[in-house]
């Protein structure tokens, strides 16, 4: 393909010939003069305006070569350079294509009406009918190119319009000690057995073992181990690995005598996994003080809990299956919620640490 200044091939078309031009239809035809150019006096001001400010620009747009007739060609380039002289620079190649696709369009237009006014024919109900008279030589994906172009065009804007950045959302808070005090309170209180029982555990696994939501709604007792003496919650992966999390206390004496079953520990009676969540929360909410009970918040209040304690980091990313690269965000994140130790506090797990 030649890329030399003025020549671009269409985007996204195949590269079959181009196929015979439709005859001319009535239902593509505008009404009005089709003799004369009817260009608002100050949309011309304004185009007129935007080559003088960047006029090397103009001068590239005017040098390029489209595939079309060139008596067609001379009589549309004004108009055709003027409009997209209204869209802001974006680059070289992006110019090149809004002038494939216009002057494509505007040859379309000119061959039924002998006019091109970017103003008049650049509008939704005419697009529609290029590209319908242009559906057998162009694929669906390439229609859809040239429409947006042809709008983007329109309107003023870049072809290629820079992506917004969306702000990095915080991780859930983690519960302070006594919003944590409080949760598990008014778990031991409520009079629903089977209510309590499953909220006892959402909290076990999430907020004294650590696992996210998705390990939670999947664990068994068959994830559960013991290892010199302590219980201990072994969680697979995808690659056939797992991470061992342990359970100390009452919470690994409770959680031990699952182990070996097959059933689900959370919910076994629900078989749609992911509406396990969902569920629970919609049972828990009615009851005073229950709903905030969050999943994410109890995981990062026991991890919170682990980088305030003299653990090694490796320990840390082993349990909390945490990648210190891509959670480098979560953790400082969540180190702000951490409290400050003290200077005797430092100095002692400092000595401690030396002394090892």
């Amino acid at each position: 393909m030649d890329r030399q200044i003025g020549h671009y091939e269409e985007p996204d078309e195949d590269s079959a010939p181009s196929a015979p031009q439709p005859a001319p239809s009535t239902d593509s035809l505008i009404d009005g003069d089709r003799s004369q150019p009817t260009d608002n006096p100050s949309t011309i001001a304004l185009r007129t305006g935007a080559a003088r400010k960047d006029p090397l620009r103009a001068e590239a747009l005017k040098m390029f070569q489209p595939k079309i007739p060139l008596a067609t060609a001379r009589e549309i380039r004004e108009a055709v350079v003027g409009q997209i002289m209204l869209v802001p620079f974006e680059s070289v190649r992006s110019d090149r294509t809004m002038c494939s696709v216009l002057y494509r369009f505007a040859d379309y237009v000119y061959s039924r009406t002998a006019t091109f006014d970017p103003d008049k024919h650049l509008t939704e109900s005419m697009i529609g009918h290029y590209l319908k008279d242009r559906e057998r030589e162009l694929k669906i994906s390439s229609q859809r190119t040239h429409r947006s172009t042809l709008l983007r065009i329109r309107e003023g804007h870049p072809d290629k319009p820079r992506p917004q950045r969306i702000p990095r959302q915080a991780p859930a808070l983690p519960y302070t000690q006594e919003e944590w005090n409080n949760l598990r309170r008014k778990v031991r209180e409520l009079l629903d057995p089977d209510l309590k029982g499953q909220l006892t555990m959402l909290l076990d696994l999430t907020g004294e073992a650590g696992l996210r939501s998705q390990e939670a709604i999947r664990a068994t007792g068959q994830w559960i181990v013991l290892v010199d003496g302590v219980t201990v919650i072994r969680i697979p992966d995808k690659n056939g690995e797992f991470r061992d999390v342990p359970i100390f206390g009452l919470v690994g004496d409770r959680l031990y005598r699952f182990r070996g079953s097959k059933d689900y520990l959370l919910a076994p009676h629900l078989n749609a996994r992911a509406n396990v969540m969902t569920k629970l929360r919609l049972r828990a909410e009615p009851h005073a003080g229950l709903a905030d009970i969050n999943p994410i918040r109890a995981r990062n209040t026991w991890l919170v809990h682990l980088l305030t304690q003299r653990v090694p980091s490796n320990v840390i990313w082993a349990v909390a299956g945490v990648q210190p690269g891509a959670g480098g965000h979560t953790i400082s994140d969540l180190m702000t919620h951490a409290p400050t130790p003290d200077s005797r506090t430092i100095v002692r797990d400092l000595n401690y640490a030396r002394t090892r």
